[in-house]
């Protein structure tokens, strides 16, 4: 009971931003334009626009120092890159990832906006090697470092599923638009979201979606595949 709680509620917010995502294009202000710059140029092999998706994603570009709530007892994303610490017993715990990939210490990138951005920065690149992918030429090739670094849980149902693909969805969203583009100095990639989540832009897509421990589904009927 404990686990369904914390999938429907940890679900449930994170649909909220997802639908704001697909109805509206802010552009905050990013104040660690010079740290990010930083961080491509230490490790070059991770494609520019990335680590400004996950700040955005995440806190919106915010350092969270862990003195904000979380909501309804879920654990507390700290760092600009919105890192979880303590997983509660069911979040991964990518802090913790991050700070072994990366060989920064935990309390360096909790108390370092820049170091948290570095920090992910070395871990990406340490995966990029790992799994051998480089390069801009096929950006869904990235989906598996982008799971690798999420807090989220791996998929063992269709909430867990739907969770880490909105999560994917938003990351590869942001990189599409011409405003994030221009507003954060990244290439403006050609992304067409209809061939990297062929069998659920549909859903993904959609402002608002019903969830049930079952279904997943829009307003106008089309169910998530899983």
């Amino acid at each position: 009971m404990r686990r369904l709680i914390f999938s429907l509620t940890g679900l449930f917010f994170l649909i909220q931003s997802h639908a704001q995502v697909n109805t509206v294009i802010e552009t905050p202000e990013n104040p660690y334009l010079l740290s990010f710059k930083k961080a491509y140029s230490i490790y070059p092999s991770v494609p520019k626009g990335f680590l400004e998706a996950i700040a955005y994603t995440q806190t919106r570009f915010y350092h969270l120092d862990g003195t904000q709530n979380s909501c309804v007892g879920l654990p507390k994303a700290l760092t600009v890159m919105g890192l979880i610490e303590d997983g509660k017993n069911y979040f991964r715990e990518n802090l913790v990832t991050v700070s072994q990939l990366s060989g920064f210490s935990i309390e360096d990138i909790k108390n370092h906006p820049e170091t948290s951005i570095l920090a992910y920065a070395s871990a990406f690149q340490k995966l990029q090697q790992q799994k051998n992918i480089f390069g801009t030429d096929r950006l869904e090739r990235y989906k598996d470092i982008f799971i690798a670094l999420s807090e989220l849980p791996l998929s063992g149902d269709i909430i867990n599923d739907f969770a880490m693909q909105s999560h994917l969805y938003q990351i590869y969203w942001f990189l599409s638009k011409k405003e994030f583009q221009q507003a954060y100095h990244f290439p403006e990639y050609q992304i067409n979201l209809k061939e990297i989540f062929p069998e659920n832009y549909v859903v993904l897509s959609a402002g608002r979606v019903t969830i049930s421990e079952e279904s997943i589904y829009t307003e106008d009927g089309a169910m998530y595949k899983y």
